[in-house]
């Protein structure tokens, strides 16, 4: 794999993080509207704590996903630092050591 090559690898995989990270941001927002009250079960509902059990199975499961796309956003935000890391040595290096030697 050419520098060139791993450079690009870094900014594919970095978009593909962010799509994750957007995806579970989007299932988070859309769970937490899908509620489930006492109304919809009628009397069951509340009679066998179901209501109380997918309310607090909900909000875990929105928490969950709201912090999937957080670290995955971290992931593509680390990937895109490494790749700028690499081309900045890339950079100084070329400077450093222009001029010092011949190629032939």
């Amino acid at each position: 794999m050419t520098y060139t090559v791993a450079l690009e690898a870094l900014a594919g995989d970095a978009t593909i993080w962010d799509e994750t990270s957007t995806t579970l941001a989007d299932a988070s927002t859309e769970a937490s509207g899908l509620t489930l009250t006492d109304d919809d079960l009628s009397f069951a509902g509340t009679e066998s704590g179901v209501t109380s059990t997918y309310t607090q199975l909900q909000n875990r499961l929105v928490t969950l996903l709201a912090d999937g796309g957080t670290q995955t956003g971290h992931v593509g935000d680390t990937l895109r630092y490494i790749k700028r890391e690499y081309e900045n040595n890339e950079a100084q290096a070329e400077s450093r050591y222009r001029g010092q030697w011949a190629v032939k």
